[in-house]
């Protein structure tokens, strides 16, 4: 059974998640709906996905270093295919609020 301690652990940690996905939705919104004076809108979701997924393996592999003292052992091929997937799911996700 959890103990109340765990469970708060696990709330706080859920809502931190939480939070975030919300915050990258209304940023991620904010690029897509942005309407620049000469009427241009943002139009290039695959830019916007590679360089999300850039800026995710340099803060990824700094924070490896700075806890953990360098990378881990992983299964390459794996996280290779989940990474692919989910950059994929984020540009239908982006392309969609574009359209």
């Amino acid at each position: 059974s959890m103990s109340s301690v765990e469970f708060g652990k696990l709330l706080i940690g859920a809502g931190g998640i939480y939070v975030c996905f919300l915050s990258y939705g209304s940023l991620q919104e904010d690029v897509t709906s942005y309407v620049a004076p000469s009427g241009d809108r943002f139009v290039y979701p695959w830019f916007l996905q590679v360089l999300e997924a850039f800026m995710n393996i340099i803060f990824g592999g700094l924070l490896a270093v700075v806890w953990e003292g360098g990378p881990r052992r992983v299964p390459q091929k794996e996280y290779a295919i989940s990474g692919a997937v989910q950059v994929t799911a984020k540009y239908c996700t982006t392309a969609a609020m574009i359209a």
